[in-house]
């Protein structure tokens, strides 16, 4: 059964002042496409759809939201077979511009919206309603939104974050969330920015910290779990793909040109006469 609600907010606020508030479960297929005069955050409960921003299309999922900023016309539409059900909150005030810092579809942290994450309850709430949004609003901008609004360089951070602790466990899944950013959209920013995604940045940083332990001596499967990786098989089979042979192979043949190089060096130095050697003769 499809229902929506929704309810006028008048709280005396100016920092972040919700507007208004609602819910929906929406049939399959409706689709929307509007200019809103506020911003105004979508919170996905369950379902999907589809989501276009600036000729970007996205899907989001349940834990994510989308937002949509004042006088820019958005297109979104529910899935024929898992409609979405969806809460959401238009607000203005001194701090509402700072939201274009988000990207047009975001993963929302626990902590984050929990207003908008439980199914609403109009006569318990009342007129508080409108003060607890404000400080979910807050706490977001506080918490997720103010770095962004400061510029934060995040691509450089999680490049930093991947050169030190490459041999952790690291998820784009994981930036992401920590971020408060989608997937795909910090995916792309990353290529942009440094021509590489975040899983194949992470790959380089690790096979060039591998040839950096196979020279010291390390093993092959030693070395795979100093650079991260549990299996040393798919350790090997991905530094193959990208130097052309096995880590033992490579191993190998730097062993090779070092003997070659020691061997040289002996050759050079039994030709060389002894110091003095002149001195004696004469």
């Amino acid at each position: 059964m499809s229902y929506a609600l929704q309810k006028l907010l008048n709280p005396h606020l100016h920092d972040l002042n919700p507007i208004f508030t609602g819910e929906a479960a929406c049939p399959p297929g409706e689709a929307h496409t509007v200019a809103q005069k506020c911003t105004v955050i979508h919170y996905i409960r369950s379902g999907s759809g589809l989501f276009i921003s600036g000729g970007e299309q996205y899907h989001p999922r349940p834990g994510q939201a989308f937002i949509m900023f004042p006088g820019k016309e958005v297109h979104y539409r529910a899935d024929e077979n898992d409609p979405w059900v969806y809460a959401w909150v238009g607000f203005t005030g001194a701090l509402s511009e700072n939201f274009s810092a988000l990207p047009p579809v975001f993963d929302v942290p626990e902590d984050m919206f929990q207003h908008l994450k439980t199914p609403f309850d109009w006569e318990q709430m009342g007129e508080y309603w409108g003060y607890q949004m404000a400080t979910d609003l807050l706490l977001f901008y506080a918490k997720v939104l103010r770095p962004q609004a400061k510029k934060v360089d995040y691509v450089r951070e999680i490049a930093d974050h991947i050169q030190q602790f490459y041999m952790e466990k690291l998820s784009v899944e994981a930036f992401a969330k920590q971020y408060g950013l989608d997937r795909r959209y910090l995916t792309r920013r990353f290529k942009e920015k440094l021509g590489m995604t975040i899983q194949d940045y992470i790959l380089n940083v690790r096979i060039n910290e591998a040839c950096r332990y196979l020279r010291m001596g390390y093993s092959v499967k030693e070395t795979a779990t100093l650079c991260g990786y549990s299996s040393a098989p798919i350790f090997s089979k991905l530094f193959k793909r990208e130097h052309g042979a096995s880590p033992t192979e490579w191993k190998e043949k730097i062993d090779r040109n070092i003997s070659v190089q020691i061997g040289s060096m002996g050759t050079d130095e039994s030709r060389r006469a002894p110091i003095g050697s002149s001195d004696k003769n004469k």
